[in-house]
């Protein structure tokens, strides 16, 4: 039973650590519900109780994930991790093609300017 008593003390602190993270980190625009600062007041404050500060965090406060994001928060959440989301960076079938040519000695439109 102490082993029990230890592994959920554990989970609620890592789960306290991750949301602490979390708040601070995402996107001031992306969070949800209340303004920022008091979420993380609220993580602050109630985390370590039951967790209740944090598990309020991840189901009213977190930014919601695209669904073709991949994460969020922090971790990739805001969107497509810098990877181009407009109509030229998908191809005629909806996959992924190549994007443009980050150096301007590699776009071919730059060199025919010169």
């Amino acid at each position: 039973m102490i082993r029990f008593g230890l592994l959920f003390t554990l989970v609620i602190i890592v789960l306290w650590i991750f949301a602490i993270f979390d708040s601070i980190t995402s996107d001031t625009a992306k969070v949800r519900n209340l303004q920022k600062p008091l979420w993380v007041i609220i993580v602050l404050l109630f985390g370590p109780i039951l967790a209740s500060g944090s598990i309020a965090w991840m189901i009213w406060g977190r930014p919601r994930v695209s669904p073709g994001g991949g994460g969020g928060g922090s971790w990739g959440g805001g969107g497509s991790g810098g990877r181009p989301t407009g109509p030229s960076s998908f191809g005629p079938r909806g996959g992924r093609t190549r994007s443009r040519p980050v150096a301007p000695d590699d776009d071919p439109d730059f060199l025919r300017t010169l």
